[in-house]
């Protein structure tokens, strides 16, 4: 008879439940946010945490952890499904309270520039979502352009949608009043994800010039470690960094045993 079993965690997600879950943290991620004047607050409020590996949407987290902060969000998105986060964090940014948004990686293939897909005999109300997720994308990098002054923002649903869905999120969160930090964070170190074509991330520089990569034709250059202020004065940061891993992730397994 087969026996259904639940496959550990391999990649990003298992590193990034590997660090919420070591005594050292959040002390070891806030050596990294200390130069952008970012840390995770001593509340002790973050997801997925030790309990569980759930991952959350910005949407679900602001009005549990951060009450009254953000609440026009939640209108912004589609409603019935959200992009979900390697990690949420309640932070504090400039001495001023925040939400941490992390977008984690283990190695080259994991960072997709792929457009959103919309099946060829999708639902109306799929079509309409799709049709939702473009203009709020194009409203969120004419936002960005207007308020960074050199430009160069370009989010759009067909191509990166990931990373473009990462950003827009962090900006739309501060046009709502909330201050937000978007950390990518490269892991690095992971050889137990290699295979012919997928390279781990080997240390800091490696990681710079994937994301170099990466934010070519979607947004500037210069993105990383600039913060950019909406209207009514809140703000948010992109970050790129790095942690090795604790360990490294297991061979694949099959799900049936």
């Amino acid at each position: 008879m087969s026996v259904t079993t639940t496959r550990p965690p391999r990649g990003s997600k298992k590193h990034v439940l590997d660090l919420v879950r070591s005594d050292d943290f959040p002390a070891s991620l806030n050596a990294l946010l200390e130069p952008h004047r970012v840390q995770i607050d001593s509340s002790g409020i973050w997801r997925p945490d030790k309990n569980s590996e759930k991952e959350w949407s910005a949407k679900t987290f602001c009005p549990q952890f951060l009450s009254g902060k953000a609440d026009e969000f939640a209108s912004w998105w589609v409603g019935w499904k959200n992009p979900t986060w390697d990690l949420l964090a309640r932070c504090t940014i400039k001495n001023q309270p925040g939400l941490l948004l992390v977008e984690a990686k283990a190695n080259d293939k994991e960072l997709s520039k792929g457009g959103k897909r919309l099946k060829a005999d999708a639902s109306q109300q799929s079509k309409d979502n799709h049709e939702y997720i473009g203009e709020a994308l194009n409203k969120a990098s004419a936002g960005l352009n207007a308020a960074y002054a050199p430009g160069g923002f370009n989010l759009r649903i067909d191509s990166h949608y990931q990373l473009c869905n990462r950003i827009a999120t962090a900006w739309r969160l501060a046009q709502c009043g909330l201050p937000t930090a978007l950390l990518y964070l490269g892991f690095t170190g992971d050889t137990g994800m290699e295979n012919g074509s997928r390279k781990a991330i080997q240390d800091s520089d490696h990681w710079q010039r994937l994301m170099s990569g990466y934010l070519h034709g979607v947004a500037p250059q210069n993105l990383p470690g600039t913060t950019i202020t909406s209207k009514n004065g809140a703000f948010m940061r992109f970050i790129i960094g790095t942690l090795p891993v604790v360990e490294v992730s297991p061979p694949p397994q099959n799900k049936l045993l």
